[in-house]
């Protein structure tokens, strides 16, 4: 597992030329947005019309972005420990 990490974190990195930002700034990011959408979730367990709503709009933006499962599992772990 250890490996995953270090070759999803790697792909991150690596700077993007075309933008001021790096590759790791925009991952960086991304955690915190992980990390709002967690929050938002716990909040609304209460309310599944809701939850249904925010969880499909979520799941339609990673499928978008042609997000890999494998950074999935990168931010499990990253909840997790």
């Amino acid at each position: 597992m250890l490996g995953l990490i270090v070759r999803v974190m790697s792909d991150f990195v690596v700077s993007d030329c075309t933008s001021k930002k790096t590759k790791f700034e925009f991952f960086s990011f991304n955690l915190n947005r992980v990390a709002t959408s967690i929050s938002k979730i716990v909040k609304n367990l209460d309310n599944p019309s809701q939850l249904k709503e925010m969880l499909t709009e979520l799941g339609q933006l990673h499928a978008s972005h042609n997000v890999e499962p494998e950074y999935f599992e990168v931010c499990i772990l990253a909840v997790l420990f």
